[in-house]
């Protein structure tokens, strides 16, 4: 399959290490595609622009038909007298669709509510990230590890409810309110496809933005 690549269109990028196994994913975007090959800027990893040596062999990661695709690419050349400095790669194959995601985990503060039982009064919180494979969210009260409950998420699109396991507590100082790291459990593929749109619309408004 060919993805066709725009423009300003958000990708993200992994790198590949000696061992051949794939480092985290981070945020960039195409800057050009002419002749000479597809450019992407110098992608951004918690916070930091990170910047990889020519001949790294990477992954990309790009959005196409509704799901997400990944490609082997080569950096063949780097550009850091531009304002956002940029690498120049080769593509090494050809788009494969992502079977079994690497799910993009994104930061943000979108309202939850919860419950266990249908009827029972519902928790609340605001997610701290999100990804089409879960969440981790600050709450309102205890949730009981590696229980099953409905999760309602505020995405901009409309609500997504989802089943989730609670998979481990996250403590902060003494006194606030406790965190919990979700894995959404039977979530269909158009709703993950939902979160993923939302993780590229608000990576998209942030390079409108020029923050990334």
């Amino acid at each position: 399959m060919t993805i066709e690549l725009e423009v300003s269109q958000p990708v993200y990028i992994a790198p590949i290490d000696r061992a051949g196994d794939e480092g985290d994913m981070a945020p960039s975007y195409v800057q050009s595609v002419d002749s000479s090959g597809l450019r992407v800027a110098a992608p951004i990893h918690r916070g930091a622009r990170h910047i990889y040596p020519v001949g790294r062999p990477i992954v990309l990661y790009a959005r196409g038909d509704h799901a997400l695709h990944r490609v082997q690419a080569l950096i063949v050349e780097f550009n850091p007298r531009r304002r956002i400095p940029s690498m120049r790669l080769h593509l090494d194959g050809h788009w494969i669709r992502v079977q079994r995601r690497r799910f993009v985990r994104w930061e943000c503060s979108l309202t939850v509510r919860w419950w266990q039982k249908e009827g029972e009064d519902a928790g609340s919180g605001r997610t701290l990230d999100l990804s089409a494979g879960g969440m981790t969210f600050r709450a309102s009260g205890s949730l009981t590890l590696d229980a099953i409950y409905q999760f309602l998420v505020a995405l901009p699109s409309g609500p997504l409810h989802s089943s989730g396991r609670v998979l481990r507590r996250l403590d902060w100082t003494s006194g606030s309110s406790p965190g919990y790291a979700v894995g959404f459990v039977g979530l269909p593929s158009e709703e993950e496809d939902r979160i993923m749109k939302y993780i590229f619309d608000e990576q998209m408004l942030m390079r409108a933005k020029g923050l990334i």
